[in-house]
């Protein structure tokens, strides 16, 4: 009787008590992959008791098993409105049915439609963490001032959460309060160094009020971390291009074009920098790529414009910037105007 891997626990051993003709072909005792559930191949659909096989018609259990069809999405078009009726005939006392129900709009892309749930979980249950739970759903929808007055409360309650801070910051960089949001993920970034993500805005805060160089130290601590993030290496190149740190900069946006081929805004980027130092061929290159992934990228289409002006393609330099005079933005679209009455 051969041992064999199983299928479904893949790092245990086991004899095959099955009597067969012949020896199944490979390598029995091979290293199997574990088995990865992805959305094809998870359950969906009506979850039901195990054990016991029938529970009671009790408001606690009926509650119990909407929410299990809610959870992870698993049934969540029925589970959803089961739940919704369940709580608002009957009133629950407990918060947690309030607030998993208010996950599951979240988790179905209605964040709008969490918020009263998320909402009575909390006043039900006045924690910091009830609290945070909501103003989360609050910066989803973009209510930025009421989540920034549950924040100051929340972290008023909590002070050595860093992810409370850390939202807080945003709420307020959100606004345009560029001081308090650096104070507070400031604060939040002395509480826990190691979240990426603070560094990160941070840096954008910084970049935007005139700090390059300290924004420079923050994209580089958030790429310490997690060096693979194509958004943060295009940070980082931005804010060594305003310092004219030049070639630090290309190096930064050709890792960001690296990491994620089709995003406009770093071939962008990369294609201004180039133009910038007369690299006309690198620059259309570039300038190319990014208007062909993203169209309306309209101050892209006026220097590829200028690029192939420069390189005596007047017929294609001429229909760049026919597009961009015909974009969104009021300061490229008036360049483009007068850019083509002097060309014809």
């Amino acid at each position: 009787m051969p041992k064999r891997r199983t299928d479904d626990a893949v790092h245990i051993v086991m004899t095959d008590h099955f009597i067969a003709r012949n020896r199944p072909a490979g390598d029995l005792l091979a290293e199997k992959p574990e088995p990865i559930e992805s959305p094809t191949t998870a359950y969906h659909g009506k979850v039901v008791p195990y054990y016991p096989a029938q529970l009671s018609n009790s408001l606690e259990d009926q509650l119990v098993i909407a929410l299990a069809q809610v959870t992870d999405q698993t049934n969540s078009q029925d589970g959803l409105s089961r739940l919704r009726d369940l709580i608002d005939r009957n009133h629950p006392k407990d918060a947690i049915f309030y607030a998993d129900l208010a996950e599951a709009y979240l988790s179905s892309g209605d964040a709008a439609a969490s918020i009263p749930y998320f909402e009575e979980a909390a006043r039900r249950d006045p924690s910091a963490f009830r609290h945070f739970e909501l103003e989360k759903a609050l910066i989803e929808v973009r209510r930025w001032p009421d989540a920034e007055r549950g924040l100051l409360s929340t972290v008023a309650q909590e002070p050595s959460d860093p992810r409370i801070w850390a939202k807080l910051g945003w709420a307020q960089w959100q606004q345009n309060k560029a001081a308090e949001a650096k104070v507070s993920l400031q604060k939040a970034i002395g509480l826990d160094g190691e979240i990426p993500e603070l560094h990160n805005i941070l840096g954008l805060v910084l970049l935007e009020t005139g700090d390059p160089k300290g924004s420079v130290e923050e994209f580089r601590e958030a790429l310490r971390i997690r060096p693979a993030i194509a958004e943060w290496r295009l940070n980082l190149a931005r804010a060594l291009a305003s310092q004219n740190r030049a070639q630090e900069a290309l190096y930064q946006f050709q890792e960001s074009v690296r990491l994620k081929p089709d995003f406009a805004d770093a071939h962008a980027g990369y294609g201004h920098l180039l133009a910038s130092r007369g690299d006309l061929s690198g620059a259309v290159r570039e300038l190319t790529a990014a208007t062909q992934l993203r169209w309306n990228l309209w101050r892209a289409h006026y220097e590829l414009a200028m690029a192939l002006e420069k390189k005596g393609n007047i017929k294609s330099a001429a229909y760049e910037l026919t597009v961009a005079a015909g974009g969104f933005d009021p300061s490229v679209r008036a360049e483009a105007i007068q850019a083509l009455s002097k060309m014809r």
